[in-house]
């Protein structure tokens, strides 16, 4: 059976979710880690993926279904603050794939309040290649992680990206992406 480039991305997006998905089981089982409450922190290191599917339509165009899947690792600096890198991958039915590589920030407002639920606030910046002229791509996103062990989280993300080219290299992106997040200390 032939799958099209949508689906085989679709696929690999999952593919990437259970590699950062499987581990974290065993981590959870480690001494401490049974509480629901996340073990956020300095020196804690956060892996990420995640995905989305997004059907665009814009004004000029007929609409199209792009797929991304994005993996990121990042240390927290101290006890709310993530600094990491990135690599993102995006097929679309309207142009051959590209991806970029990225910097983040995210800042995360832990509560007593919201239990194993913890809101963040993050910004995004990178450059993409493979899709003509590489251009500079600005993110701003916030989101919730849910922590179903103390090490590992399910990640829902609404974000707005810029991107900084010229002509069809130019624009901007909403959307929401869902993964999940292993913290390793």
């Amino acid at each position: 059976m032939r799958h099209t480039a949508t689906e085989t991305v679709a696929l690999g997006s999952i593919v990437v979710l259970l590699l950062v998905f499987v581990p974290s089981m065993g981590v959870a089982a480690v001494p401490g880690a049974s509480s629901q409450e996340p073990v956020l922190g300095k020196g804690a290191v956060e892996i990420q993926g995640d995905g989305s599917l997004r059907v665009i339509s814009p004004a000029e165009d007929e609409s199209f279904t792009m797929v991304d899947a994005s993996a990121s690792v990042g240390s927290y600096v101290d006890s709310t603050t993530l600094l990491g890198v990135g690599f993102s991958y995006s097929r679309s039915t309207y142009s051959t794939r590209y991806g970029d590589g990225y910097v983040y920030a995210t800042w995360h407002f832990p509560s007593a309040e919201f239990g194993n639920t913890v809101p963040f606030l993050g910004a995004m910046m990178g450059s993409t290649y493979g899709y003509g002229d590489d251009v500079m791509r600005y993110t701003v996103r916030g989101g919730v992680k849910v922590f179903f062990t103390a090490r590992s989280a399910f990640v829902f993300q609404p974000y707005y990206r810029f991107y900084e080219g010229t002509g069809k290299n130019r624009g901007s992106i909403a959307g929401v992406s869902v993964g999940i997040v292993t913290l390793y200390r």
